[in-house]
């Protein structure tokens, strides 16, 4: 898949950039093209390291918080998992 990291264990590093004053993070994750997400993280800081993701083509978005601000979601990532293969190949 052109343009789409693939993934051969289940574990990569999510990461990103701070946008300002964010007291910390949410990770959420989608496994249905961004039909519903799930809140997977709250990190304080800016990458996250995942492992035994499951199989699958996954969407992981990130926003910042602050006090009494929940920001809007920037960050996206597309991830296809596919567990047994060879060496990862990054797209």
């Amino acid at each position: 898949m052109q343009g789409q990291p693939v993934d051969f264990d289940g574990s990569f590093t999510l990461s990103w950039q701070a946008e300002g004053h964010e007291h910390g993070f949410e990770v959420e994750r989608s496994n249905d093209n961004g039909q519903a997400w799930n809140v997977i993280a709250t990190p304080t800081g800016t990458s996250l390291a995942l492992t035994d993701q499951p199989n699958g083509n996954l969407q992981y978005r990130v926003r910042g918080l602050q006090e009494g601000v929940i920001g809007s979601y920037r960050h996206t990532r597309q991830q296809r998992e596919e567990r047994g293969g060879g060496p990862a190949v990054k797209g």
